[in-house]
């Protein structure tokens, strides 16, 4: 991905980087801002690339769920006038810290929804942004993550190293039927839990994987190792 500092170097810059890369590029970004729009949508036209379009414009980061809508709409009309599919927009409605506005969890919800509802794009947005400064963050970061997927969040810039945000994403795509394997990712896992173990419940805990082709496991770990038989019980059996 491409963002450059100033807007009056982005479309020269963006023209050299896009010119010699390798694939489909997705630039970082445009917003609604009219110059934005002037000076990317174009380039990302000519070579054939995906763009990120941000719900802010001239008047700033809106508000309400219903400005951002705007502001998307915008995005995507214009990407569209120029013949840029709207496939090839990803919507970026914007998390903000809930440290410094309560309602902002709520905010980047409603417009996730309201611009997949009236477009049907994909959505992205930095999800960590929504608990900036506050304590607990991988819990309020992966409470936040599985509820703007069940909203339409297709996307999400996140730490995938974070094991309560990843499983998040996991456990949601699983609730939402998101995974080809997902029914039989739920088989697995009552299958799993109609073993009967031969630890305690306090030894062992259970955790998902995710595999190559997308399937969900579920493994049972344990930090004992299982108990040897002794040797009159082995001659025993001998």
């Amino acid at each position: 991905m491409c963002r450059c500092a100033s807007i009056r170097l982005i479309p020269e810059a963006l023209a050299a980087a896009l010119s010699i890369y390798t694939g489909k590029a997705l630039v970082n970004s445009c917003n609604g801002e009219e110059r934005s729009l002037n000076a990317v949508l174009p380039v990302v036209k000519e070579y054939g690339a995906a763009v990120i379009g941000l719900c802010m414009d001239d008047d700033g980061i809106p508000e309400t769920a219903e400005a951002r809508l705007r502001v998307a709409g915008k995005i995507i009309e214009r990407a569209g006038k120029l013949g840029i599919p709207v496939a090839d927009v990803v919507i970026d409605p914007l998390a903000l810290t809930m440290g410094a506005d309560a309602a902002a969890g709520k905010l980047a919800l409603d417009s996730i929804e309201l611009i997949v509802k009236e477009f049907g794009v994909n959505i992205t947005m930095g999800a960590s942004n929504i608990s900036f400064g506050m304590p607990d963050r991988a819990l309020i970061n992966s409470t936040f993550i599985a509820m703007a997927i069940h909203a339409g969040l297709t996307c999400p810039i996140t730490n995938p190293l974070v094991p309560a945000v990843t499983n998040a994403i996991l456990a949601a795509d699983l609730h939402g039927q998101r995974l080809r394997s997902a029914c039989a990712g739920s088989r697995n896992i009552a299958s799993d839990r109609r073993r009967p173990s031969r630890l305690p419940d306090d030894d062992w805990h259970r955790r998902i994987s995710i595999t190559d082709d997308r399937s969900i496991r579920w493994h049972s770990l344990t930090h004992k190792e299982p108990t040897r038989s002794s040797g009159k019980e082995s001659s025993r059996r001998r």
